[in-house]
Formats: structure tokens, C-alpha cells, sequence
């Protein structure tokens, strides 16, 4: 092999702070051989800072934990202490929710989410699993969440099938569609609306395949158009995804 092998050449040298005039010489016309980008110890890289920092909690508001006082809601209240300035109520077991929001929230800024850590272990195969075990761990999920329910009214219904149906032009629809997709992120994340940007791609939010499957659901429902879940995950941004769906509803005139 010997002579069959041979340096690189001719190259051309870029320190990695330099990545964007690296890029406009690797497409231009002119460039021949091979272009490196070189880390160096001083470099400092160029980035686009976001539009506006998320913050995860809200300033001024009361988060609702329940199951607080187990070792993971002991943990989740901590770390909700010491990165926010967000008031925590700890309610020990799901019976204590009612009288908490009725009762004992007086005074403090308004409930802005639910961190549901409630939980009872049955370690078993489900094939083995008694009837009694199973209720028993699902009670303490379903019971905490209909209490909240109940109480503070944290299900509020929209519907949106007569704005989209009244739409007069395409971009109506379009506009209707992204509000209401930007309606249904925020609740299922825990986000307030203004925080998500719609022209944002749909990969910088946690949406996990639960999620996904919910906001595949909640266009089916409300405005009548079939999508698979990796339509979502690959639609790009929200404006994106709401003109897919204003071209596969039924209720937007053509």
C-alpha cells in the first residue's frame, strides 16, 4: 500500500468559533479540497439565544402536591423550593384534597398545576394480581384526581368545532386550529399559552408518546381530521402541524 496513501489536500482551517463562515465557504463555488473545524481552548461558539427562557414553575402561584410527604413528594417540594419562588401545598393522602382546596389555600396565589405522587406498590404480575390489589392502586390515582376535579374545577372544556366550522378563509381555520393546539400543549405540559411559541419546532417540547397519543385524540375530536402520532413528531412547528390538520378536517370549507 505503500504510496497508495496520501495526505489530505489542499485544506482549510477553521476554529469552531468560526462555524458559520465554515459553512458559507463549504457551499460556495470555489471551494476545493477539505474544510476542518477545529476546536480550540479559547473559542467561544455562536448560538441563538431563545426568545423567551421557560421556566418550568410560575412565580406567584400555588402548585398542589399530592402524595406530598412520601419520599419522592419530599424530594419534588424540595426541588420546587430551591429552584422557584412558587408556593407548595403537601396534601397527605387523596381524601385531604377537597378540604385543602376548600379550606386551606386562603391567602395564597392561585393554583397553577397538580403534581400527582400519589402511589400505592403492589409488586406483582398483573396476570397474578388480585382484584382487591388492583383497585387499591388504582383508587389512589383516580380518587386524587377527581377530587381536584370536583373541587377546584381543573377541567375547563373548549370546544372547537363551531369556530372551525364558521371559519371563513383557509388562514381562519389555520389560526383557530393553532389556538387551540397551543391550548391543549399548555394543559397537558403544565405551561401557561403564552409561554409556547408556535413557530417553535414541535421537538424542543417534551412530548413524550402519552402526550402525543392525547393530542392526537384532541384533533380527532375537535376538529374532525385523522393524523398518526409521527405526523406530530415530524409536523415541525405548531403553525405546521395546524395547517395539516386544516387539510385533513372535515369541518374546513374548501
Amino acid at each position: 500500500m505503500y504510496g497508495k496513501v496520501r495526505p489530505i489536500s489542499p485544506t482549510t482551517i477553521f476554529p469552531i468559533s468560526e462555524v458559520e463562515s465554515a459553512l458559507k465557504t463549504l457551499h460556495g463555488a470555489k471551494m476545493h479540497g477539505k474544510l476542518i473545524v477545529v476546536p480550540h481552548a479559547n473559542d467561544i461558539v455562536k448560538a441563538t439565544p431563545p426568545k423567551k427562557p421557560h421556566q418550568f414553575l410560575k412565580e406567584n402561584a400555588t402548585y398542589i402536591l399530592i402524595g406530598g410527604t412520601g419520599g419522592l413528594g419530599r424530594s419534588m417540594s424540595r426541588w420546587m423550593a430551591l429552584r422557584s419562588w412558587s408556593a407548595v401545598a403537601m396534601s397527605l393522602t387523596p381524601a385531604d384534597i377537597e378540604e385543602l382546596i376548600t379550606h386551606g389555600l386562603e391567602g395564597m396565589p392561585p393554583v397553577k398545576g397538580v403534581i400527582h405522587g400519589a402511589i400505592v406498590l403492589r409488586d406483582v404480575l398483573f396476570e397474578k394480581m388480585t382484584y382487591s390489589d388492583f383497585t387499591t392502586v388504582i383508587e389512589s390515582k383516580a380518587e386524587a384526581l377527581a377530587a381536584v376535579e370536583a373541587s377546584a374545577g381543573a377541567v375547563k372544556t373548549i370546544s372547537y368545532n363551531a369556530p372551525l366550522k364558521s371559519a371563513g378563509t383557509l388562514r381562519e381555520a389555520e389560526y383557530v386550529v393553532c389556538e387551540g393546539l397551543m391550548y391543549k400543549l399548555a394543559t397537558v405540559m403544565m405551561m401557561e399559552s403564552e409561554d409556547l411559541d408556535a413557530t417553535r419546532p414541535l421537538s424542543n417540547y417534551p412530548l413524550g408518546s402519552l402526550v402525543a397519543i392525547e393530542i392526537r385524540n384532541f384533533i380527532t375530536r375537535e376538529f374532525e381530521a385523522t393524523l398518526q402520532v409521527l405526523e406530530l413528531s415530524s409536523s415541525g412547528s405548531i403553525q405546521t402541524l395546524a395547517k395539516a390538520v386544516c387539510i385533513k378536517s372535515k369541518l374546513v370549507k374548501s
